[in-house]
């Protein structure tokens, strides 16, 4: 199955994918093509889905989804996917924003794209990172 998404407002899938090959502590190193791959449970079903999504010169993304047995829940995905990626944020006044603020408009020459990075896949792979990572202590703080 293909999904296309239309970000609403300015995004940058190779920023997308600098910011996940950087992240600590799940860093890795990519191969700077501009594919990301992703791997993730469908939210609330936990069906393992594939996806490679790639980003055309009119700034479209393109997600080519797999997975294993019954095709998944294409509402789903594609709604995941806006999530993860972020999608689902209208950054349509971000530009703006850097017009008038001139700190925020060097940022936004230096790191083009998006304000809001590549999000966990689920809730529970966010909690398994910030146990990993020493950002949540089960006792408390």
């Amino acid at each position: 199955m293909t999904l296309t998404l239309t970000p609403p407002g300015p995004f940058s899938l190779a920023a997308s994918i600098r910011f996940l090959e950087g992240f600590t502590p799940a860093r890795y190193a990519g191969g700077g093509q501009p594919v990301l791959r992703l791997a993730f449970p469908l939210d609330g079903r936990w069906t393992p889905v594939g996806a490679r999504v790639r980003q055309d010169a009119a700034g479209v993304v393109h997600a080519q989804v797999h997975s294993p047995g019954t095709p998944p829940d294409r509402d789903g995905v594609r709604a995941q996917l806006r999530r993860i990626l972020p999608l689902d944020v209208d950054g349509s006044g971000f530009a703006e924003v850097g017009e008038r603020d001139s700190v925020v408009g060097g940022l936004q020459r230096r790191f083009p794209g998006r304000a809001c990075p590549v999000t966990f896949w689920s809730v529970a792979d966010l909690l398994v990172e910030c146990q990993h990572s020493g950002c949540f202590h089960p006792e408390g703080p």
